[in-house]
């Protein structure tokens, strides 16, 4: 065989290889995708490595944890047959992304309740009228919580609001007469020292009777108080206040927690 011959038939072997390689779509890189990418939802955020505990404005320690989210991606056909990935395009491209940092999700954490605290004494009057006693007892957020979010630096996060956590104090009602001892034994009135003397009413005043020389019925306000030459005839009034007091420590207290005493005179003639 000629050199001619054999370069020829060289060159038509290498150019039978070229259509083989570029024409079969399951070999080589293609310029023109055959089918689309289609991706899984995103995993759970799993951690990574754990950045320095820093404190927030509320003085609650936050541990912000990076870690990595991942999903799946293939190729599918028009009939959603699964191809190979060079048949998505040249994947020499950006392909959608499989992996992203991310946030571990954080629980919020709490304390252990603190010990119940009375805010009101309860009672129950002789008619079984009941005072509710109210107790109350708080935790406090030891740790915030965190939600998975994407991020582009360490520090950057999204909080949950306080909503999110637990709830951090607790309200207790005791209201039933046979779990409340009676009134007269947290509570009393306390009254204030009567006024003096007024008149009770001046349109209708008393009849002052002059014992002088001179003696004549005359209207007139009642006087404080009476001398020799005077006596009153008709009367006036006197009042004080009550103050509701706790007898434990006897302090002053809202006046409804008195309301199942027997209500002390405010007026007297």
């Amino acid at each position: 065989m000629s050199q001619d011959h054999l370069v020829t038939s060289l060159l038509l072997l290498l150019g039978l290889t070229c259509w083989i390689v570029t024409g079969r779509p399951d070999v080589g890189i293609h310029t023109q995708a055959l089918g689309e990418w289609h991706t899984t939802s995103w995993e759970s955020c799993e951690p990574e490595k754990v950045f320095q505990a820093v404190n927030d404005s509320a003085s609650r320690i936050i541990t912000p944890t990076v870690g990595l989210q991942r999903r799946t991606l293939t190729c599918i056909s028009a009939n959603a047959s699964v191809l190979p990935p060079s048949w998505c395009g040249d994947t020499s491209q950006p392909q959608p992304q499989q992996h992203r940092r991310c946030i571990v999700a954080q629980p919020c954490r709490v304390a252990d309740w603190s010990p119940w605290e009375t805010l009101q004494q309860g009672c129950r009057g002789d008619d079984d009228q009941v005072i509710p006693e109210i107790r109350s007892r708080q935790r406090r957020i030891v740790e915030a919580p965190l939600v998975p979010t994407r991020i582009r630096t360490a520090d950057s996060s999204r909080w949950q609001s306080e909503s999110e956590c637990p709830p951090w104090e607790e309200k207790l009602f005791i209201d039933r007469p046979s779990q409340l001892p009676l009134c007269n034994q947290r509570y009393k009135w306390q009254p204030s020292p009567w006024s003096a003397c007024r008149a009770n009413s001046p349109i209708s005043p008393a009849i002052r009777v002059d014992t002088g020389p001179n003696a004549a019925l005359t209207s007139a306000n009642p006087p404080l108080t009476s001398s020799s030459s005077s006596q009153i005839c008709g009367g006036g009034i006197q009042m004080r206040g009550l103050t509701c007091l706790r007898l434990s420590d006897s302090r002053p207290v809202n006046s409804r927690l008195c309301r199942a005493l027997t209500l002390l005179p405010t007026v007297q003639q």
